[in-house]
């Protein structure tokens, strides 16, 4: 008789960033870096994944819960 096999448990599903829903943001959140040039660090608070991609282009990175902070002057 062979042995049992144990059951594998199912893969757990990661959500597609390309297909989440475009989410409001409140004012002040939501840092954009365009990481196209590696030398030149470019970050600004655009309030949206698309409105940081159109300023960047394909290569930017958003953190939506980043709180944005204005610089001393």
């Amino acid at each position: 008789m062979a042995p049992a096999v144990p059951a594998m448990a199912a893969p757990v599903a990661t959500p597609a960033v390309a297909d989440a829903g475009v989410t409001a943001i409140a004012a002040g959140w939501g840092l954009c870096q365009c990481i196209a040039d590696n030398k030149y660090l470019d970050f600004h608070c655009p309030g949206s994944a698309d409105a940081c991609r159109s300023t960047c282009g394909t290569l930017f990175s958003f953190k939506p819960d980043a709180r944005c902070h204005a610089g001393a002057q």
